[in-house]
């Protein structure tokens, strides 16, 4: 009996251990993206959305030539099962209202001040790559923004 009590203390604080482990690794990636020194460029998107496919190269595009000096998330919400996650992502980036007042109107870009929750620009459908990029350097170069590097 007493064996089978000490089996099941072990087990409950191999059970503890795991469940701690778990909650440190989601608080340091959780402050890691909310702590990020970079502007966001957040894309709300679709799979089956043709609008959000065609703008799929401009983003990548813009990836390339922002490189390190803008982060860019997507958050999809193809699925329930992505939806819950972008749901939680924008949780943890702090852009929840973002979030849920665009998951319907697709694609929508929101472009966020580093460590902040401000939406500094909203685009809702397709946009051209030359507004979005004038959008960045903006906030990019103006010394007035938090977000100026």
């Amino acid at each position: 009996m007493l064996q089978e009590m000490r089996k099941d203390t072990i087990f409950k604080m191999k059970k503890l251990s795991l469940i701690l482990l778990t909650l440190i690794s989601f608080s340091l990636q959780t402050a890691k993206a909310s702590d990020d020194s970079n502007p966001l460029f957040v894309t709300i998107t679709m799979r089956e959305c043709h609008s959000c496919q065609k703008l799929k190269p401009v983003i990548e595009e813009l990836k390339n030539e922002y490189n390190d000096r803008v982060t860019f998330i997507t958050l999809d919400v193809s699925s329930k099962a992505s939806l819950e996650e972008s749901q939680e992502t924008a949780i943890d980036l702090g852009i929840e209202n973002f979030f849920n007042e665009n998951k319907k109107g697709l694609p929508a870009v929101g472009i966020v001040c580093p460590g902040g929750t401000k939406i500094e620009n909203v685009f809702a459908g397709e946009t051209e790559k030359e507004i979005y990029k004038e959008a960045l350097n903006k906030l990019l170069l103006d010394t007035s923004k938090l977000c100026s590097l």
